[in-house]
């Protein structure tokens, strides 16, 4: 089983062509779906669920988490492109790019890490940039409403999941969190839809913009060159059903100390939903891989 990888240098390409051989270029994406603008949490009111009457009070507010995953997320990209840079100045190839960007030839070949790698791997310092602002820009609302490991689960799943969609749709080899960021466009638009009562005229504002934020991120994708457009599209799908299966269901409780909020989807009902999602990511990848296998 062959292991060699792509022969640097590599570009960005998202050119497919019938009966050719595919470049070892890499697709990417300088676009990127951010935040409306606003990154402060709307406060939920304390007595109402999802899809219910906007007519209770709101004395109450859910736990909100600070944004730490978010911003280990961010580093750990940072320190892997001026990772990756060093190295190319100093022995010549781009080793991350080329052991790591999603190449379907490898992949069959027994590869299978570069259906993960490629959601921490960029081509130069613009690329990162667009990603990490749009990763900053929306990754603290979603992680403060969500928690760390939903949020965490919703980025990675949804990045992997659109680097599966490219693996099956699109033969070019391709790199970049733009599947992980349209996962979490996804589910903020899932959150806010099911919201949508309970935060009022704000929170119905805010639904709106984000489907605003996804038509117009979805005419860049389909519209610029050297895109992988079915990483987006498998990421933002990935999410939003993430979004559905992960999002908080509050119901206000009383206690002894006061009203309080309590999230219905605890850690064993999310939880599951998260394990499902694993399960399925895996037995596709399976057969995604082995249907793109030399005689079948």
């Amino acid at each position: 089983m062959s292991t060699n990888p792509i022969t640097p240098p590599l570009e960005s390409s998202d050119h497919n062509t019938r009966g050719t051989r595919p470049s070892t270029e890499v697709s990417h994406t300088y676009s990127h779906p951010s935040l409306p603008a606003t990154q402060s949490a709307p406060a939920l009111s304390g007595q109402v669920q999802a899809d219910s009457s906007p007519s209770t009070p709101s004395y109450v507010q859910p736990r909100q988490w600070k944004p730490t995953v978010t911003w280990v997320i961010i580093a750990m990209n940072v320190l892997i492109w001026l990772a990756s840079t060093a190295l190319e100045r100093i022995i010549g190839p781009n080793l991350p790019l080329v052991w790591g960007a999603k190449h379907n030839g490898l992949i069959v070949q027994g590869q299978a890490w570069r259906m993960v790698t490629p959601v921490f791997l960029h081509l130069n310092g613009i690329h990162l940039a667009f990603n990490m602002y749009a990763i900053y820009m929306i990754g603290p609302q979603i992680e403060r409403y969500f928690g760390h490991a939903r949020f965490l689960s919703i980025y990675l799943l949804s990045g992997v999941y659109g680097v599966l969609c490219s693996f099956i749709l699109n033969p070019n080899p391709s790199a970049g969190a733009s599947g992980a960021i349209f996962g979490l466009v996804g589910t903020q638009a899932v959150f806010f839809y099911r919201y949508r009562h309970a935060l009022g005229q704000r929170g119905r504002r805010l639904f709106r913009s984000t489907l605003t934020v996804i038509a117009f991120n979805l005419v860049l994708t389909f519209t610029t060159p050297n895109i992988d457009i079915w990483g987006h599209l498998g990421g933002l799908f990935a999410g939003a059903l993430l979004g559905w299966n992960l999002t908080p269901r509050y119901q206000a409780s009383a206690t002894a100390h006061g009203p309080s909020l309590v999230d219905l989807n605890g850690p064993r009902q999310w939880g599951a939903a998260v394990l499902g999602a694993i399960i399925l990511l895996v037995a596709s990848t399976w057969m995604a891989i082995t249907l793109q296998a030399p005689g079948m």
